[in-house]
């Protein structure tokens, strides 16, 4: 019997824990992952000034209330990898011909170019969605930094011979 790859459910992605415990010190609610994607120049570029989310990698849009009007723009704020936060940034939906892509606006510049964040051309980011009260806040995990934190801290160089 022929089976199709995407019946099988891989199970839901899970925020690490220190991301975890910030959005629990705000009340936050409703976390769920919005995107994960390799970071791109553009994403990048100073000049661009935007971090961009294709509609073919937003995993759900769920985490977008019917009061919310990305169209028109929506204030946010935004845990940083380096667990920071930055609050006023904007949050938008660009439509294209065929297509449209989410983007975080405003201040954007101030989170890519945060050395503590690590933040390259290449880099695995997941952008997770919550709430505080109605407000929208996002949380942005490198992955290549939480693949370090984790070798770090497995790695006691202690050997068992």
């Amino acid at each position: 019997m022929k089976t199709n790859l995407d019946d099988r459910r891989l199970p839901d992605p899970v925020i690490p824990q220190h991301f975890q415990d910030e959005i629990d010190k705000l009340n936050g609610t409703h976390v769920m992952l919005v995107s994960e994607k390799a970071m791109t120049s553009t994403d990048m570029e100073r000049h661009q000034g935007r971090f961009s989310i294709p509609r073919g990698k937003v995993r759900s849009h769920a985490f977008l209330r019917e009061k919310d009007n990305p169209q028109e723009g929506i204030k946010c704020s935004l845990i940083q990898p380096c667990l920071e936060v930055i609050t006023d940034l904007g949050f938008k939906k660009w439509t294209m011909d065929l297509t449209f892509s989410y983007t975080l606006i405003k201040k954007w510049n101030s989170v890519a170019c945060n050395e503590k964040n690590r933040l390259q051309t290449g880099c695995v980011v997941q952008l997770w969605s919550f709430r505080v009260g109605s407000d929208l806040w996002f949380a942005l995990v490198n992955l290549d930094l939480q693949r370090e934190d984790n070798v770090a801290s497995s790695s006691t160089g202690i050997t068992n011979i």
